[in-house]
């Protein structure tokens, strides 16, 4: 397959299985398998990060849009919902982030929720980034330490 076309193929992974719960489960099981072989963990994270960052940006535009097509009967609880976001110290909103996309879960239903609420994208980014990058590159490096062990 050749190490270009693997990061092509990650890539392409990520902005797909990152999505759901059953496609993450396959992305996940994938990403193991190549961090197995001679790739550099680091450029697989930056790669890997790139699209589940890029994946779930779909959702938070998607929820974007969504919000101004609420019905009428949940149009309060939307902005219930943004009253309680825009209480909330954005630090905290960015360490939550962070803490969550360090999970295998599939983040869309944080970007909808963020984006609901009003949440910045700008500041939705990096901590999103960030917290992929150290998932996949933990999930690199701690699956060649236990294939090394066998």
């Amino acid at each position: 397959m050749g190490i270009n076309n693997t990061y092509l193929a990650i890539f392409m992974l990520s902005l797909i299985g990152g999505v759901s719960t059953f496609t993450s489960t396959t992305f996940y099981t994938v990403l193991i398998t190549i961090a197995l072989s001679e790739v550099n963990p680091v450029w697989l994270g930056l790669i890997a990060s790139l699209g589940l960052t890029l994946g779930d940006l779909l959702f938070y535009y998607m929820g974007r849009k969504g919000k101004q097509c609420v019905p009428g009967k949940y149009e309060a609880k939307v902005i219930k919902l943004t009253a309680k976001m825009e209480k909330i110290n954005d630090k905290l909103i960015v360490l939550i982030i962070f803490l969550y996309s360090l999970t295998p879960l599939p983040s869309d239903i944080l970007a909808i929720g963020l984006a609901f609420g009003g949440f910045s994208v700008k500041k939705l980014i990096p901590p999103l980034f960030l917290g992929n990058f150290v998932l996949i590159l933990l999930l690199v490096e701690f699956s060649r330490l236990g294939y090394g062990i066998l």
